[in-house]
C-alpha cells in the first residue's frame, strides 16, 4: 500500500510504479482508493530479487527503490524421494530405521511434512534433518508389519506418497534349524530333500533365505517350497558324484551347522557290475557239496547294495554268503 494523502495521481500520470528483476519485469496494477491511499499489486513471472521503483511526479518516492525477493510457488510434483527401503528387493527389519531422502531443489518455497504409521495404525516417530534443499528422514520401526509413510510439500503429497513398506521381524540365524537325511548323503541325478525351520514364512521369496548346493566345479539345481508356517522344504539334484557343500543363509549369515558337507554318490547301475571266477564258466564241473566262489566288482556301478540268490536244478533255494 502507498499513502500520499492525495487521490487521482494515477489519472494525472503523477504516480508510477515499476517492479523489475534482472531479466524480467512484473506486471503492475495500481488501484486508487479515492482517499489518497493506493493499492499496488504485481505478479512476478519468476523467482529472484526484484526492485520496486515508486515514482511520484517523476521522482523516487521516499525509500524507493524497494527490494523484494520473490520465491517460487511450492510444487510437490517437483520433489524427488529416494530410499533403499522402497526398492523391490528391500529387506527392512524391525529395529532398523527407514531412511528416506527428499530433494526439494526445484519444488519452490514450501514446508516439508513427513508422518508415518506402523502396525495397527500407531504413529511412528519421524526425525528430519535439512541441508540446503535436501532433507534426511528417519522413521523408527519398533515392531514388524506394514508402515505407511506420508510425505507432503506444503500440504500436497509428493509423487508416490503415501509410501508403504513391509518391515520384517528381526530373526537371528541361531533361532533357525536345518535338518533331514539330505544333509548327510545324496545320490547323483536324484532329487534329495531336507528341511529348514526359519520360524517366519515368506523369507525365501523376499530373498532373505538363501540355499545353495555346490561342489568345487558343479552347482546343483535347488528348489525351495514355502510351507507357509515357517518351514521350508528344500530339494536339490546334483549333476555329479563328488563332495558337495550345502549352504543355508539368512540375511547372508549361515544358519547353525552351515555349510553342511555331503557326499554324493553315483546311482546304482547293475550293468556296470562285473562278475568273474572259474565257477562261472560253462565248462566248469562242480561236484556235489563243493563250495562255489566267484567275485563281483561294483566300483563303477555306483552306490548300491549287492544281493546274491542261488537256486538248485529243481528251484530249491541254496544258501549264499557274501563278503566285502
Amino acid at each position: 500500500h502507498l499513502a500520499t494523502g492525495e487521490p487521482g495521481l494515477t489519472d494525472k500520470g503523477q504516480l508510477q510504479v515499476e517492479v523489475q528483476a534482472i531479466q524480467d519485469e512484473a506486471a503492475v496494477d495500481i488501484t486508487d482508493g479515492g482517499d489518497g491511499n493506493y493499492t499496488i499489486t504485481y505478479v512476478a513471472p519468476s523467482s529472484g530479487q526484484y526492485l520496486i521503483n515508486v515514482f511520484y511526479g517523476g521522482e523516487h518516492a521516499p525509500g524507493s527503490p524497494f527490494r523484494a525477493f520473490v520465491q517460487a510457488k511450492p510444487d510437490a510434483s517437483k520433489c524427488a524421494v529416494s530410499a533403499g527401503c522402497l526398492l523391490p528387493d528391500a529387506q527392512p527389519v524391525a529395529g532398523d530405521p527407514l531412511e528416506l531422502t527428499v530433494m526439494t531443489k526445484d519444488a519452490g518455497h514450501g514446508v516439508l511434512k513427513v508422518t508415518a504409521k506402523g502396525p495397527g495404525g500407531k504413529m511412528a516417530r519421524v526425525f528430519m534433518a535439512k541441508e540446503d534443499d535436501e532433507y534426511s528422514v528417519r522413521v523408527d520401526t519398533g515392531l514388524p508389519g506394514l508402515y505407511t509413510v506420508d510425505v507432503a510439500w506444503s500440504g500436497e503429497h509428493v509423487e508416490g506418497s503415501p509410501f508403504k513398506v513391509n518391515v520384517a521381524s528381526r530373526l537371528m540365524p541361531q533361532q533357525m534349524q536345518v535338518y533331514g537325511d539330505g544333509l548327510k548323503s545324496a545320490m547323483m541325478d536324484t532329487k534329495t530333500h531336507f528341511s529348514v525351520n526359519a520360524i517366519e514364512a515368506g523369507l525365501f521369496s523376499k530373498g532373505r533365505l538363501l540355499v545353495t548346493v555346490a561342489s568345487k566345479t558343479k552347482t546343483a539345481s535347488v528348489t525351495v517350497e514355502d510351507k507357509g508356517n515357517g518351514i521350508y522344504d528344500v530339494a536339490y539334484t546334483t549333476p555329479s558324484a563328488e563332495q558337495y557343500k550345502i549352504a543355508v543363509q539368512y540375511n547372508k549369515q549361515h544358519l547353525p551347522g552351515s555349510p553342511f558337507p555331503v557326499t554324493v554318490t553315483a546311482r546304482p547301475n547293475a550293468k556296470k557290475c562285473i562278475a568273474s571266477g572259474q565257477y562261472l564258466k560253462p565248462s566248469t564241473v562242480v561236484r556235489t557239496g563243493e563250495l562255489i566262489e566267484f567275485t563281483v566288482e561294483t566300483e563303477a556301478a555306483g552306490h548300491g547294495q549287492l544281493g546274491v540268490r542261488a537256486a538248485g536244478k529243481n528251484g530249491e533255494t541254496l544258501r549264499a554268503f557274501t563278503s566285502d
